[in-house]
């Protein structure tokens, strides 16, 4: 019998997966059984993201593991800016004075 033969168990709980079919990080699960670490909801849909060796969602690796903005203190889900020791979304990486977005282009600190 050739692997593809083989029933496809579940990395979960080990048993023989009849119907759906979720594969993900070269392993096979039963649907319900590919959840997210946090809080333990089936992942439905393609996207979802590892940290830590574990699976999240997106809505909770967001919530718990997205970088925050120094800013607003929002998480940054999209294009990070690393200055001055933390992160920024860029629209809140601005000059002091005139407001311009910097955009990670240079820029002076200046200590009052």
């Amino acid at each position: 019998m050739s692997s593809k033969d083989e029933p496809a168990v579940c990395s979960s709980c080990n048993a023989v997966i009849n119907g759906r079919i979720v594969t993900a990080l070269n392993k096979k699960w039963h649907p319900e059984h590919f959840q997210c670490h946090t809080c333990r909801k089936p992942i439905d849909g393609a996207k979802f993201h590892q940290h830590d060796g574990a699976v999240h969602c997106v809505p909770c690796f967001t919530e718990h593991h997205s970088p925050r903005c120094h800013g607003c203190g929002d998480p940054i889900t999209d294009r990070v800016i690393q200055a001055l020791g933390v992160s920024w979304h860029a629209k809140h990486f601005v000059c002091g004075g005139c407001k311009k977005e910097l955009g990670g282009g240079g820029f002076m600190e200046q200590v009052c």
